[in-house]
């Protein structure tokens, strides 16, 4: 243990309070600059907030090579119940105790600096009764023979003959057998062999060639050591322990390391083996792994301490990396001394701030193209915790919810919901997503889990042949079952299929529409459970805003019909730094949004949205975002002049109404201002085509089996057009290649534009979306100038005029429906009222706040 707690108490009072409401408004404060800065500004918990847990993680801002102590108190003179703690060599702690119900202050200080502010927190009856296990009850508890990893030694030959029964290490051992023979990749492979345009592009093919390696190593001796333990046949050693002596060759700070993927891929494959090998190996070979791991362990423990905890987005670390320390760390505990720090930082980092960006509604702030890369990390690490220590690891809410978010942002059959990177990588769930699904069932006992995975696989079955779409980068998606995955395969066979299922025979339906608030992202649907019927709407507005995978998007939506998509966001990522993937893919101009003087929303932790309100109905559902503070900057803004900040658009209010009518419509109000005229851009996107009617003011796709089209209105003349055409154009630098193995090729998308023909400081759009399976529409009946709209058996009413409060109304033909966006007589609250069954059912929502947003509006 590297820090020391003093613990001055002569008793603890253990009493009961009341719990206050769930705060639902900001109560008279402002919304906050920005709820998810780039790199920790503030102490949390503070300002009484509930703590999580009654045994409370502690976080503070902090820079590079500083040492800290903490106090924690039920008084601010810091005597009551007092906890002292010194030495601290991050910026985080984790008490280890379960606090007394009551209001706690808290302070930190460097050994070379002051006593911060005091901070404050709550605990009560909505923190969770979880007392995580000391940093030293774990170590204690991580077994002293090898193997302790992959397999346990003293279980393992009882386990093995089931486990080499199942089809998934027969799979396993022909691939070790192919790499018997196969040549080992040398430190040379990771050469570059070609240059880029600028620095910043041939850095990028400097990492993509050593990751390649990195992987190729890592990956082919993790095979090798799995056939060792599963069929003790010597040959397996014999060729690992060429591919050992390899890697101990390399410099391990070198190009090997020059990407941080193939690096922990290189490290945790030699840990592993080491663990496995380790009775086999010679003195010499054991040395040279133990020199490769602790060199390359260490770096990244010293880039981590004091700056991973206090940024908000090293995906890289949390998806994969994060996972493949520890594992290394557990294998060479007591081999490396630095090991044992190692693994410290990681468990308490874990309790501290797990899931990573992951609040408790259950979704993924980087969307459902990055979050599989998550899953193993989040399965595995509190797997093995909970089978070191006895205690479970899984009590966090959002455990709990995630896959119910995943069932709607990316439905088994069905294309996802296009938000984040990779967001559109296959037509429908592949393989991968059945399999994760499968394994968060068995572990952590979510039906929803097992009704997902089920219905992911009979999806597959279906397949006549596999399903190409060119639209899509991640290649086909084939038939597959479960024993076909690779990537879960170990879990399965060593402890996986021996865990019962979850029960589904009590679950309860989920609704056809639902709000996810903490990430930002609200999901409609006429029916949810019959795709080819279903008009699908994704919508986002989020507290996180546009850093990491995520895009500048708030205040966007796609549109999916049967399954598939209709109107998305478009354009390509080439890679992460390319000018395509930041001047369009990630881009406002690139979704279904809205541009302020040809500009889209910055990327900055300012840049952020929410949604406010909620309704579901039974014909019609409702959801309001508000992206207001979508088009400033503040950390930007820090590297401008303080009386010039091109990258705050000066966007006053921008609040867009959604409202899904069965069968088939999807309405879209907005109300924008600015604190000066500008010109106003409403966009949506295909992937197709797309036909434009000046004269009815009409965009229609071009599709055969399935179609939309949107019929858009404003407050002010606007200019229409579509083009073929990306202002910035995509071009394959890297030379990626498709799942055929051809070079990729980036075809154009289809792009419409309305522009406000003359600058204004405020403005209204009105857009009708119809979808259709026979290609017909219905006419809308028009008194644009009094804002009154008819389709179908639906009448609409929206206040088009800018100078006047913004409103949008709708009632059906038969009065069995109306809702208004706001009623004065219910203080403004949007309401929707049904008759259903004879009786009429009110439903309101006025603006409610996620924590996060309430939490910073308190700090700033």
């Amino acid at each position: 243990m590297k820090y020391r707690f003093i613990l001055l108490m002569v008793s603890l009072i253990v009493f009961s309070c009341q719990s206050p409401e769930r705060e639902t408004s900001l109560e008279g404060t402002s919304l906050p600059q920005m709820v998810y800065p780039k790199y920790r500004r503030w102490m949390s918990p503070d300002n009484a907030d509930h703590a999580r847990f009654s045994s409370p993680s502690l976080e503070w801002p902090s820079k590079k090579g500083q040492v800290f102590q903490i106090r924690v108190a039920k008084d601010k003179d810091f005597i009551k119940q007092l906890i002292s703690v010194k030495d601290i060599p991050f910026s985080f702690i984790n008490l280890h105790q379960k606090l007394s119900p009551g209001l706690w202050y808290w302070q930190f200080k460097s050994d070379t600096g002051d006593w911060s502010e005091i901070a404050s927190f709550t605990i009560n009856d909505t923190s969770i009764d979880f007392v995580p296990p000391s940093f030293q009850t774990l170590y204690q508890s991580i077994p002293k023979s090898h193997p302790r990893v992959l397999a346990k030694k003293d279980e393992w030959e009882s386990k093995r003959l089931t486990a080499l029964s199942y089809k998934e290490s027969k799979i396993l051992i022909n691939k070790a057998n192919e790499i018997i023979g196969k040549r080992i990749p040398s430190e040379r492979d990771a050469t570059i062999q070609f240059q880029g345009r600028d620095e910043n592009e041939t850095e990028k093919i400097k990492k993509i060639f050593s990751q390649e390696v990195g992987y190729e190593f890592g990956e082919s001796l993790k095979i090798l050591t799995q056939a060792y333990l599963l069929t003790q046949e010597k040959k397996y050693f014999d060729v690992a322990l060429q591919w050992i002596r390899e890697g101990n060759g390399w410099d391990p700070k070198g190009l090997t390391r020059i990407s941080d993927f193939g690096d922990a891929m290189i490290m945790e494959s030699l840990a592993m083996a080491a663990d496995v090998f380790w009775d086999q190996l010679n003195q010499e070979d054991r040395s040279a792994i133990i020199n490769q791991v602790s060199i390359r362990g260490n770096g990244f423990y010293e880039n981590w301490t004091n700056y991973l905890e206090n940024r908000n987005s090293s995906m890289h670390v949390w998806q994969h990396i994060i996972h493949r320390m520890f594992l290394t760390a557990v294998a060479m505990i007591d081999t490396i001394p630095e090991a044992a720090d190692w693994l410290e930082y990681i468990y308490e980092l874990w309790l501290a701030q797990h899931p990573k960006m992951g609040e408790e509604d259950g979704a993924w702030f980087n969307g459902t193209g990055y979050m599989r890369m998550n899953v193993m990390t989040l399965l595995d690490i509190p797997t093995k915790l909970e089978a070191y220590t006895g205690e479970n690891f899984f009590q966090v809410p959002w455990y709990g919810n995630f896959m119910k978010w995943l069932t709607y942002a990316y439905p088994p059959g069905a294309t996802s919901d296009g938000f984040c990177n990779d967001g559109r990588k296959w037509p429908m769930p592949n393989l991968e997503y059945g399999a994760f699904a499968d394994a968060y069932a068995r572990i952590t006992g979510d039906p929803n889990a097992l009704i997902y995975s089920t219905a992911v696989f009979e999806a597959l079955d279906k397949l006549e042949e596999p399903l190409i779409d060119e639209d899509y980068t991640g290649g086909p998606v084939d038939r597959a079952v479960l024993s076909d995955d690779t990537e879960y395969a170990w879990f399965r066979i060593t402890s996986g299929y021996g865990m019962p299922l979850p029960s589904i025979d009590e679950i309860t339906e989920l609704p056809e529409s639902e709000i996810f608030p903490d990430v930002g992202v609200a999901y409609m649907n006429t029916h949810r459970n019959d795709k080819k019927k279903n008009l699908r709407v994704s919508i986002k507005s989020s507290p996180m805003g546009p850093l990491a995978h995520t895009h500048a998007e708030q205040n966007t939506f796609n549109i999916a019909y049967q399954g598939k998509r209709l109107f998305y966001n478009s354009g390509y990522r080439p890679w992460m730094g390319d000018p395509h993937t930041s001047g369009w893919y990630k881009h406002t101009q690139g979704h279904n949004g809205v541009l302020v003087d040809g500009h889209g929303q910055p990327y900055d932790a300012a840049a952020y949205g929410f949604i406010p309100r909620f309704i579901r109905g039974e014909q019609l559902t409702y959801v309001l975002g508000d992206a207001s503070h979508a088009y400033q900057a503040i950390e930007l803004s820090q590297k401008s002049r303080k009386d010039q900040n091109p990258d705050d658009l000066e966007v006053k209010l921008f609040r867009r109404h959604y409202l899904l009518l069965q069968p088939n419509i999807f309405v879209v109000y907005d109300e924008m201002e600015a604190h000066k005229a500008v010109d106003w851009s409403w966009l949506i996107h295909n992937f197709h085509g797309l036909k434009l009617d000046l004269e009815n003011k009409t965009v229609e796709t071009t599709y055969d089996d399935r179609g939309g089209r949107v019929s858009l209105f404003g407050g002010a003349a606007l200019a229409y057009s579509v083009t073929d055409k990306f202002t910035v154009e995509p071009k394959n630098i890297l030379r990626k290649k498709d799942a055929m193995g051809n070079l990729l090729a980036y075809k154009n998308h289809w792009h419409f534009k309305a522009t406000t023909k003359e600058k204004k400081d405020k403005m209204r759009f009105l857009a009708i979306i119809q979808v259709s399976e026979d290609l017909n529409y219905d006419p809308i009946l028009t008194s644009e100038e009094n804002g009154h709209f008819q389709v179908n058996d639906w009448i609409i009413n929206a206040n088009l005029d800018p100078n006047s409060a913004a409103l949008i109304s709708i009632e059906n033909k038969e009065g069995s429906v109306r809702f208004h966006s706001q009623m004065p007589s219910r203080a403004g609250a949007a309401v929707l009222i049904e008759k259903i069954d004879g009786s009429e059912i009110v439903k309101t929502a006025k603006d409610e706040y996620p924590k996060s947003i309430i939490s910073a509006s308190k700090r700033q």
